[in-house]
């Protein structure tokens, strides 16, 4: 069982991340969608505007509470995220609540954390049920649109690649936030399973980099390609699911110099779409988005997202 400080830690780290996440997967959705699809496009800033509400929430119960450590991770916004949201705004004429990051920003952490007063566990606890009914609904929602862009009903510029992606990037904070409700520890299982979902996220994302590139830049979009086939070699790896703690670490620390490179490639990209050296058919912020992703698997394998110990 987790304490009722890590159940505060933990609870404010998921939602920072994941009410982040699915506000950033609205955009997409709403701008890939032709505007004859209105009402989808409508529910998408709903669910954003939802999110918004919810990360204010969010940030003041994380202000002069939230740990040092979790927020130096960088993997709730990045030095990219408020210029990314102001060039999607400027590019595609879409409104978001770029004040909300500004504040973001200004947020205070501290080194160690106290012990939570029981108004403060009840509170938490709410928005919690609150955030999973949220994330649950916004589960229905992209199935939803991926059931009608299967079957031809709807036509969407987006990949169904990247609904898969949000599905199931949804159902590991739906399932994560359980978890915490429930003060359930980590298991070396959990772990493992966490690790190898990562490790076909950072093979998408490979993929949406290659996919979404002008095709003039090859050495991007092979670049990308290396990236997908390696972390296809290391989702093999885990799918072999040998729970033996040497083989456990030696795999998470190959994976750990992986994600790293990989990092740096999507910030080479982020700086140069910024500074208009480089072009892709997808909103400025989507790559953001991503980034945090990365970031977050980075700090993951070294076990400080759930103060799991590696060597």
């Amino acid at each position: 069982m987790i304490n009722d400080t890590l159940f505060v830690q933990q609870s404010l780290t998921d939602n920072l991340f994941y009410l982040r996440t699915i506000r950033d997967f609205t955009v997409n959705i709403e701008i890939s969608l032709p505007v004859k699809y209105q009402s989808y496009i409508d529910t998408a800033r709903d669910f954003r505007k939802r999110c918004d509400e919810y990360l204010e929430k969010v940030l003041e119960l994380s202000n002069n509470t939230l740990l040092t450590i979790f927020w130096d991770t960088g993997i709730f916004i990045t030095p990219y995220t408020l210029s990314t949201e102001l060039l999607t705004e400027k590019l595609f004429g879409i409104d978001l609540n770029t004040v909300l990051t500004e504040e973001e920003e200004k947020l205070n952490t501290i080194q160690n954390a106290p012990t939570p007063t029981e108004d403060q566990l009840i509170v938490i606890e709410r928005l919690n049920n609150d955030a999973i009914i949220l994330a649950t609904n916004f589960f229905d929602y992209v199935s939803s649109i991926l059931n009608d862009m299967l079957t031809q009903e709807i036509f969407s510029y987006s990949y169904p690649l990247f609904y898969n992606f949000m599905l199931r990037e949804i159902g590991l904070y739906i399932n994560d936030l359980k978890r915490i409700n429930e003060k359930t520890s980590i298991d070396p299982i959990f772990v493992l399973g966490y690790e190898s979902r990562y490790s076909l996220s950072m093979k998408n994302i490979a993929q949406f980099i290659s996919g979404l590139a002008d095709p003039s830049q090859e050495a991007i979009i092979q670049k990308a390609r290396e990236f997908e086939q390696r972390f296809s070699e290391i989702l093999d790896e885990y799918n072999k699911s040998n729970l033996d703690p040497t083989f456990q670490n030696e795999l998470s620390q190959m994976t750990l110099a992986t994600v790293q490179e990989f990092q740096d490639f999507l910030e080479t990209i982020i700086k140069r779409i910024l500074n208009k050296e480089l072009y892709f058919i997808v909103e400025p912020l989507f790559w953001d988005n991503l980034f945090t992703f990365i970031l977050y698997f980075n700090y993951l394998l070294q076990g400080v997202i759930y103060d799991v110990k590696k060597a």
